[in-house]
């Protein structure tokens, strides 16, 4: 009997995924070549809300959702919203179990940008409540066919079940004391029925929202079931990150006079362009202290005041000067292009000047990139550097799946700056 009531179960999980869109991702991706500028935020009201992670508390606040079609028209979008597990596979739940509506939400605030040299529609959301805590997926589609897929978006639903209490460090391993980051932790599950506390719970680490780079469960140092108190405190690399170093910044959102590292904009009858100020490699340099904000982009147009329908789209130009061509590849990376590495963002060597070149289709605004170097080596930062000096925001998720539940609840987590200032 109990081997037909798991067949059936299996049997209802498979169904569960098959009814998705068949191209969908349960990740951060846009999948239509006209979408740009994909933004979800905390709703808060505040311009630097938008840089904050995609993660409210159950039973409070929102989030905000905003992307832009260009050379579009107005169009039917809908989304939809999936539950998902610890390691974003769908979870068994059925939308009516986390949602208070039916899963289909129409889009309907989309707006035409006026007195752009690229035209776009501009599409804003707010995404709605859902009833338990835990990842989500949503995703956007076009008329009403879920397999035309425009954009996924991950957020998180956290409850305040556990109580995480961060310790972050120098590094244990001491060749790592100057080019990493440990995150060392407890939490404390006083307020949640466990049984087994060594399997109910997974965690996660994550560095400035860049899922690429997440730690995911990392082994426990220490279990004391008489304290409900779980320790992470290794003496070995499993909680620690690479430092990196502070982001490269651009600004673009005054084109009558050059921003911040642009050295030149060109304003041509159809478009817009902008030469960001030649790079150089940063690894093998001294530490330069400055204010990022980890990799993200704030939309801005100081010079007609509408951000979301004023602000025009550039072909944003990025040269990184060197006389060595690397074995492996060079990427531009940041939110804009979610840490990914793609054709689009990745850089062509040029011997003449020499080095690499690359170019972005970016709205106005203010931006932080990085060079990401993608070799045989494994540094992603051989280009940058890595730092203990950096600044980096860390977020630490701790999920539980009690006996007997099928599906994993985000009952805790907390957010920290690693070097504040």
């Amino acid at each position: 009997m109990r081997v037909f009531i798991i067949h059936l179960l299996f049997i209802f999980i498979a169904h569960i995924a098959m009814a998705q869109p068949s191209q969908l991702k349960y990740e951060d991706k846009i999948y239509d070549e006209y979408t740009y500028s994909v933004q979800l935020y905390p709703f808060g009201g505040r311009a630097q809300d938008v840089v904050r992670p995609a993660v409210i508390e159950l039973g409070t606040g929102g989030l905000i959702l905003e992307f832009d079609e260009v050379y579009s028209e107005l169009e039917r979008l809908d989304m939809k919203i999936i539950h998902c597990n610890f390691d974003w596979t769908p979870s068994i739940l059925r939308p009516m179990e986390y949602l208070f509506e039916f899963n289909e939400f129409p889009i309907q605030d989309g707006r035409n940008s006026f007195d752009t040299k690229i035209e776009y529609v501009h599409y804003r959301a707010r995404v709605p409540r859902v009833k338990e805590s835990g990842n989500y997926v949503l995703y956007v589609y076009r008329n009403g066919n879920e397999d035309d897929l425009i954009l996924s978006r991950r957020f998180m639903v956290f409850e305040s079940s556990v109580t995480v209490v961060p310790e972050p460090k120098v590094p244990t391993v001491p060749g790592n004391r100057r080019t990493h980051h440990q995150i060392d932790f407890e939490f404390r599950y006083n307020n949640v029925d466990v049984r087994n506390p060594q399997e109910e719970f997974q965690v996660v680490l994550r560095q400035n929202q860049n899922w690429n780079t997440a730690i995911i469960n990392p082994r426990p140092s220490i279990v004391r079931e008489h304290t409900k108190t779980i320790e992470f405190k290794p003496f070995d690399e499993s909680t620690s990150f690479l430092a990196g170093n502070e982001y490269r910044i651009f600004d673009t959102r005054v084109l009558n006079f050059q921003g911040q590292n642009v050295a030149r904009t060109e304003v041509r009858p159809d478009y817009l362009e902008a030469f960001i100020e030649k790079s150089q490699i940063r690894g093998r340099d001294a530490y330069s202290e400055y204010r990022d904000f980890n990799g993200k982009f704030l939309i801005s147009n100081r010079d007609r005041g509408d951000d979301a329908l004023a602000a025009d789209y550039v072909y944003t130009n990025f040269f990184l000067e060197t006389d060595q061509e690397f074995k492996g590849d060079v990427y531009i990376v940041g939110a804009m292009n979610d840490w990914q590495l793609q054709e689009f963002n990745k850089m062509e060597y040029n011997e003449d000047i020499p080095g690499y070149g690359g170019m972005l289709f970016l709205k106005q605004g203010l931006y932080n990139f990085k060079y990401h170097y993608e070799g045989s080596d494994k540094d992603r930062n051989a280009l940058e550097g890595n730092y203990f000096q950096t600044e980096n925001q860390y977020e630490i998720f701790i999920y539980q799946r009690p006996q007997g539940l099928l599906y994993d609840k985000l009952v805790g987590y907390r957010i920290i700056q690693y070097t504040e200032r």
